[in-house]
C-alpha cells in the first residue's frame, strides 16, 4: 500500500474488511477441499460459499442463500504512533460461516469444518494478499478464538454457523504530518503529492573582511 497525495494513507474498517473479502475468495476453496480430506466427506461435497459478504451484525440468512461467509470489522485497539507521524491500528475482525446440512448434528459439524478452514486461509496468508493488495494489506493478523453458538437452532430449520475472530493489523493507517496546510477551493478534485524541492544554483563571490570589521 502505498500513499497517492498530500493526504498520505487513510485506512478505514471497510477497506479492512474487504482486504479480508478478497483474500478469502481467493483461498477459501483450497482449504474447504483440504478439510473434505481431513473431516472424510467426499471430494467436492463441501458446497462452496454462495457469497463472501460483509455486515455490520450477524444475520440469519435464508437457507436459500447458504453457505455464505460473513466479514464484520469491530473496534479498534489502542493506536500505536511510529516515526514520521504514521499510526498503526489493529482492527478486530469476525468472520461467520452460515451453512446448512441434512440434519442439527451434521449443520454443526460443517460449521466447524468452515471454521477451521477459514482459520487456516488466513493464518496462513496473514497479509492478506489479493488483486486488491499485491504486496499485501496486513502488517500482521493474528488468530483470537472462535465462537460456534451464533444461530438459535428450530426443529423445523437446519441453520448453523460459527464466528472466528482475527486481529488485522494495519502500520499506516493516518499520518499526522501529512495532509493540506490551507483549505482547498476544490476539495473533490484530487490535490496530487507536495512539490518536489527545486535545486537552486547560486553564483557567490566570498570576500575577505578586513579584520577591524571583525572586531566591530
Amino acid at each position: 500500500m502505498s500513499a497517492s497525495n498530500i493526504y498520505g494513507q487513510i485506512i478505514d474498517g471497510d477497506t479492512v474488511e474487504q482486504a479480508v473479502v478478497a483474500s478469502l475468495n481467493i483461498w477459501i476453496s483450497d482449504y474447504l477441499g483440504e478439510m473434505e480430506r481431513l473431516k472424510g466427506y467426499a471430494a467436492n461435497t463441501i458446497e462452496r460459499p454462495h457469497g463472501i459478504v460483509t455486515s455490520s451484525e450477524f444475520e440469519k440468512w435464508p437457507e436459500d442463500q447458504v453457505p455464505v461467509i460473513l466479514v464484520m470489522a469491530a473496534a479498534t485497539g489502542k493506536p500505536k504512533k511510529h516515526e514520521q507521524g504514521k499510526y498503526e491500528a489493529t482492527w478486530t475482525v469476525g468472520i461467520a460461516p452460515v451453512v446448512s446440512d441434512i440434519n442439527q448434528p451434521e449443520t454443526r459439524k460443517l460449521a466447524m469444518t468452515y471454521a477451521a478452514a477459514i482459520r487456516a486461509a488466513i493464518v496462513q496468508h496473514k497479509l492478506l494478499k489479493s488483486s486488491l493488495h499485491a504486496q499485501g494489506f496486513a502488517s500482521s493478523t493474528e488468530w483470537q478464538g472462535e465462537d460456534y453458538s451464533d444461530i438459535a437452532f428450530s426443529d423445523t430449520r437446519t441453520l448453523g454457523s460459527a464466528r472466528v475472530m482475527f486481529a488485522v493489523a494495519v502500520d499506516d493507517v493516518v499520518t499526522a504530518i501529512a495532509g493540506p496546510r490551507e483549505p482547498s477551493i476544490t476539495p473533490s478534485i484530487d490535490p496530487g503529492n507536495w512539490p518536489g524541492v527545486q535545486r537552486i544554483d547560486l553564483d557567490l563571490d566570498p570576500q575577505k573582511l578586513d579584520s577591524e570589521v571583525l572586531v566591530g
